[in-house]
């Protein structure tokens, strides 16, 4: 994913700063510090990735920082202070696919399909344009109504190819 900063230097110029975020490639000690940072909001840097994904600022701070103290290893989380609309971040095909196939290895998570229909929902949403390999044809807990509403992977596939 890319992490993007859009602020104002001292001359009230807009500057723009992007740096590459990939929660599954950051060294074993920046996903600590993440770690230790989530206070009551995380224990465990698998649940930050989870909260990153539904968009929750504080996770977004905390990639935010990571990024930050590349070049500044002394920069304290509680320092970084940004406005909700200086901070955002696209995702890849490539990110989000990398996402699915690590969701699905999962043996305890794989095998429950609200759980598979709800991450695939939120890929969806993100942009994902890849197809899955397991059903996630409709949302399990929905009743008959809302099933008619939900995104099926057949549905999903014609959006993302023009319906081809």
């Amino acid at each position: 994913m890319m992490i993007r900063h859009t602020g104002t230097d001292e001359t009230g110029e807009i500057v723009v700063t992007e740096w590459l975020f990939e929660p599954g490639e950051l060294a074993s000690a920046e996903a600590e510090e993440i770690e230790l940072v989530g206070g009551v909001s995380w224990e465990t840097y698998g649940e930050f990735q989870a909260l990153l994904a539904k968009r929750q600022r504080k996770a977004i701070r905390a990639a935010y920082w990571i990024c930050l103290r590349r070049t500044d290893p002394m920069l304290q989380f509680d320092d970084v202070s940004v406005k909700v609309s200086e901070v955002t971040w696209r995702y890849d095909d490539a990110y989000l696919s990398r996402a699915w196939e690590s969701f699905v290895i999962d043996p305890e998570r794989n095998t429950d399909q609200a759980a598979r229909y709800e991450f695939y929902a939120l890929l969806v949403e993100a942009g994902w344009t890849g197809t899955p390999d397991v059903s996630v044809d409709a949302d399990p807990k929905a009743t008959p109504s809302d099933s008619a509403d939900a995104p099926t992977a057949t549905e999903h596939d014609a959006k993302s190819t023009g319906g081809q």
